[in-house]
């Protein structure tokens, strides 16, 4: 298992959006990780439809969506 320490910077975001070009109905992404995204990242993803979920935000919203889905 990896474990990757610190905010994660574009380059992600960068290998994200060379996936994206190979599936041509693609019109957003998102991407989750435990830590946060660096300011570059952050700017990147804003730019081409990319949301960023950072640990915490998930965290906000499983409860959210367990508790409406009884």
């Amino acid at each position: 298992m990896k474990k990757h320490v610190g905010k994660t910077d574009k380059w992600a975001v960068e290998q994200l959006l060379q996936m994206m070009k190979t599936e041509p109905d693609a019109d957003g992404c998102v991407m989750s990780l435990a830590d946060d995204f660096d300011d570059d990242a952050k700017r990147l993803a804003e730019n081409n439809n990319i949301l960023l979920m950072d640990g915490l935000k998930i965290c906000e919203l499983l409860p959210r969506r367990m508790v409406t889905s009884f």
